[in-house]
């Protein structure tokens, strides 16, 4: 079984220059880094440093994901050349609408097949294709050129909390 990390991702306030090309921009929501996928027909799930075993559900953030992840019967249809990655909620310092406490968000999907992160809204679209319940995908915010004035007016309010 081979572990796949999340990329890194260049977070627009350290380095600007990511604006001189069309951007998408999402409420940065914060929980537990994720994943999940099947590998040989099982349905395996992770955090950011490798899939979950005991030692790590006792982390607050990852019992109610692994606990989510055995009991959400539809993942079984995903196919397995797809690593969905995405947050997971907890209440912690940021209080979430009940609606959206230990909830997964959706934060992009792997395709092993082409190597690529799979483009947000055809991530979407594999959620619905699938009938893959209970998943949040986030709204887009911006699609295209974004100013960091554009930015800075965005983070004024949020969907979730």
């Amino acid at each position: 079984m081979v572990f796949v990390k999340y990329p890194d991702v260049i977070a627009a306030e350290s380095d600007y220059s990511i604006l001189d090309n069309p951007v998408k921009v999402f409420e940065k929501v914060d929980g537990g880094n994720c994943q999940f996928r099947k590998i040989d027909g099982i349905l395996k799930g992770g955090n950011r440093s490798g899939f979950l075993d005991n030692k790590k559900l006792g982390n607050f953030w990852f019992l109610g994901f692994h606990n989510w992840l055995y009991s959400n019967i539809s993942l079984t249809a995903v196919p397995e050349h797809y690593v969905f990655f995405g947050e997971w909620t907890a209440k912690h310092a940021i209080e979430y609408l009940p609606e959206f406490t230990d909830k997964f968000f959706l934060v992009d999907v792997l395709d092993l097949e082409t190597g690529k992160i799979v483009d947000y809204k055809e991530s979407a679209t594999l959620v619905n294709r699938y009938s893959l319940a209970d998943i949040n995908v986030l709204r887009t915010l911006k699609d295209g050129k974004v100013s960091k004035e554009e930015i800075d007016e965005m983070m004024a309010g949020s969907d979730y909390y």
